[in-house]
């Protein structure tokens, strides 16, 4: 009588594995203004800081409105195509934003030149508050303000940045704005093994082999909050974004910043194995990931100073007081 026993991928790749490394992949954070949450946030940002009587849409609608052509103005001065996406069609392998990107990427990658490269015009469905006109017994007039998801407009701005490569910020077109930023912890590291002369050979999204493993995982550990707060903190002041710099300090309350907390390294294990081709050591789904829900100072002095860094050119960096929340959570797909 034969037996059978049931093998796992571990058992599979036992003895052809050429490389075993942690990094951290693809990261996706959310970004908002903590005071900007609730309906009553809503009126005491309009009447306190905008120094209007009524919270009403109008008055809302006007920074949404300045956004807009900002973007425009900013996409005409630089020279950088807007491209207006309808949904991408999951029949194809070849329609995500990222790939109408990559010929603006690879144009920039080949003339050295680092910065927004394209920006992507979509519709999206977003939480953003909503306005119901109530009328008091004397006839007073005020706006109730709730969340509600709708479809909205929203603008990625892919950035090609000299330290983590390709990443992009998105912004939503209604109040209160909501954001996300990607950027993947693969392209931080190669760009540090470069830089420090380590050699390997790359996967299109990690690492298939390298001489000194040793060197490269502690290259891997070294990446952290401060390479994710550098990317947001360089390019907030470079595109244009909802809020001014008095806005953010209205909807911040007392908290001078906002900084993802981290709990050591890693996101996932890869694999690479002959010729090359990805192997996961485990099945592919979403993990938890170092980079966890922002923890909140309360002191300007309590934070690190932003690592060194070059600027990209024209850009000023806003530092510590961006007065954004990022809550984090980890992007293995390839649906960017």
């Amino acid at each position: 009588m034969w037996m059978t026993s049931v093998v796992n991928i571990n058992d599979v790749l036992e003895g052809h594995v050429v490389l075993d490394i942690e990094c951290v992949d693809r990261l996706y954070l959310n970004a908002y203004v903590p005071n900007l949450q609730v309906g009553g946030q809503v009126e005491r940002f309009c009447k306190d800081h905008l120094g209007q009587p009524i919270a009403s849409p109008v008055v809302i609608e006007k920074i949404g409105n300045r956004f807009r052509r900002e973007v425009k103005h900013f996409a005409e001065g630089g020279g950088i195509p807007i491209l207006r996406l309808k949904k991408p069609d999951r029949s194809r392998w070849d329609d995500r934003k990222l790939d109408h990107v990559r010929p603006y990427l690879e144009a920039a990658e080949r003339e050295h030149r680092y910065g927004v490269v394209a920006i992507v015009a979509a519709q999206e469905f977003q939480f953003v508050f909503s306005a119901t006109k109530k009328t008091g017994s004397t006839n007073g007039v005020w706006f109730d303000w709730n969340k509600a998801e709708r479809r909205v407009g929203t603008y990625y701005f892919y950035i090609l940045d000299p330290e983590l490569g390709l990443g992009f910020i998105k912004f939503c077109t209604y109040f209160p704005y909501p954001a996300k930023v990607w950027v993947n912890g693969h392209e931080w590291a190669k760009r540090q093994a470069r830089r420090g002369r380590l050699s390997f050979s790359e996967l299109a999204n990690g690492f298939a082999s390298c001489p000194k493993p040793e060197r490269l995982q502690a290259i891997c550990d070294a990446f952290g909050p401060d390479d994710v707060q550098g990317f947001f903190d360089r390019w907030i002041e470079v595109i244009p974004a909802p809020f001014t710099a008095a806005d953010r300090r209205a909807g911040g309350g007392s908290c001078p910043c906002a900084r993802s907390r981290y709990r050591g390294p890693s996101s996932s294990t890869t694999r690479a194995g002959p010729g090359g081709s990805l192997r996961p050591s485990s099945p592919t789904t979403s993990r938890s990931v170092g980079l966890t829900r922002s923890m909140l100072c309360s002191d300007a002095t309590a934070v690190a100073d932003l690592p060194a860094s070059p600027s990209p050119p024209g850009s000023s960096v806003l530092g510590p007081r961006s007065r954004w929340t990022f809550a984090t959570s980890i992007h293995e797909s390839s649906s960017t």
